[in-house]
């Protein structure tokens, strides 16, 4: 997992941002737009080049109003992007109230991404829990969208589907930053960052969802290390690990490495290896057989 925030001028002033990055924050969102134009505090310039200046992966999120159409909101959102440069985490739709947990919110949604998808950027988007369960985003059929789920004191409802990225805190406090309160995120996979869905992408899209999906189920399933998995999981863990050269020479201790790790993993070592991506796709079957092998008996 890795430590990300996502804040907006208005709730929070950064004043040192060496501090927050040698905090461990490893990425940051920022709000840029709201409905038709640039967010109410204003624009993003300082807190965007602020992150760059150390280091720390940039990426904007939007926040959904019902006017004007979600297509022309993708696009207001898309050209601030670009003007700023903030390209480091795929660009979010924040997706909240005035919108209710229903299917207008879902059809919004998708035609967002979809617009976002057809002007060149591979989309994300952040919901609540109670939003996610509704309109389960992960099943909208937009290849390599980043799920970001907020809920705090635990992690998103299973039925609320898979998810790379959980906020589950708002009252966090990070040095470098003045506020009552700063979002913390934790992410599970490599998918939230703009280079890091390069694996997934190079997959058909059924093929993607399996992946995610797959290991979505172990990670909420089954929260024991891989040795305690017996046999098939070790299988698995086995022939995973001999799909690169780049694979073979990382040392990850087995008692420690969880299925969600196990995906940023390859994520970030397969990206452009078309061997590895072919040789991980004949493995598909045998990861679905094993995930029901090792799966806790239902009582």
């Amino acid at each position: 997992m890795a430590l990300g925030i996502d804040i907006y001028r208005k709730f929070q002033t950064v004043t040192d941002w060496n501090a927050v990055r040698n905090h461990g924050v490893g990425y940051v969102w920022t709000k840029l737009t709201d409905g038709g134009g640039i967010a109410t505090a204003g624009p993003a310039d300082a807190i965007v080049n602020g992150a760059k200046s150390v280091g720390i992966p940039v990426g904007g999120y939007h926040y959904a109003q019902f006017s004007p159409t979600p297509e022309r909101q993708a696009e207001i959102f898309v050209a601030e992007v670009r003007r700023l440069g903030a390209t480091g985490l795929v660009p979010a739709l924040d997706l909240e109230a005035p919108f209710g947990p229903n299917a207008a919110a879902r059809d919004f949604g998708i035609r967002f991404c979809r617009r976002v998808a057809d002007l060149g950027f591979r989309p994300g988007v952040y919901m609540n829990n109670a939003f996610a369960k509704a309109t389960r985003p992960d099943r909208w059929g937009i290849p390599g969208l980043a799920i970001w789920i907020a809920r705090y004191g635990a992690r998103p409802d299973p039925a609320a589907g898979h998810y790379d990225v959980h906020q589950y805190s708002s009252s966090g406090q990070i040095p470098g930053i003045r506020a009552s309160g700063v979002d913390l995120n934790d992410s599970y996979t490599s998918n939230h960052f703009a280079d890091g869905g390069e694996f997934l992408s190079a997959l058909p899209e059924d093929q993607q969802n399996f992946v995610v999906g797959g290991v979505y189920d172990v990670r909420e399933d089954l929260s024991v290390p891989f040795r305690e998995k017996g046999k098939s999981a070790g299988r698995v863990l086995r022939d995973l690990t001999s799909l690169s050269e780049p694979i073979q020479s990382r040392v990850v201790p087995a008692n420690s490495f969880s299925a969600a790790e196990m995906l940023a993993w390859i994520d970030l070592n397969t990206a452009g290896n078309r061997k590895g991506v072919d040789e991980l796709a004949k493995l598909f079957d045998q990861i679905a057989a094993d995930i029901e092998e090792i799966k806790p008996a239902s009582t």
